[in-house]
């Protein structure tokens, strides 16, 4: 009782994929540019940039979600 019998494939089933080190940094450095916009539209005198900034740090946080899937 209590003891699992290993067939040798629970090695495999437990690995991750590993993590691709290009692709996380490409995905940084756009995040980072779209935040530096959101940025740059808040500091912009015109008072519809506050929604553009808006939309811009959401699309940055859904590729901070999509950076830690790579």
């Amino acid at each position: 009782m209590g003891q699992t019998k290993d067939d040798g494939n629970s090695q495999k089933s437990n690995q991750v994929a590993s993590p691709d080190p290009k692709k996380h940094f490409q995905i940084s450095m756009i995040k980072s540019a779209i935040r530096i916009a959101a940025g740059l539209a808040l500091v912009y005198p015109q008072s519809q940039n506050i929604v553009l900034a808006g939309v811009l740090i959401v699309i940055a946080e859904i590729l901070g979600i999509v950076e830690e899937m790579v």
